[in-house]
């Protein structure tokens, strides 16, 4: 994931990529609010989508 280029994204948007309902991301970044931090507006920041792909895996 070295010098991959992030875009912010919403939790919707992150649900798609991953395939799962919003309710079941919401149970995977539960555990990790502390390190992802808050949501601010309607996405997170590109480092915070660089945190949860590094937390809970990337989609591919």
């Amino acid at each position: 994931m070295e010098g991959k280029k992030y875009t912010p994204m919403s939790k919707t948007d992150l649900a798609h990529r991953y395939g799962v309902s919003l309710k079941t991301l919401n149970a995977w970044l539960s555990p990790h609010q502390k390190k992802i931090g808050h949501i601010k507006g309607k996405a997170f920041t590109p480092k915070q989508v660089e945190t949860i792909f590094k937390l809970i895996g990337c989609p591919d």
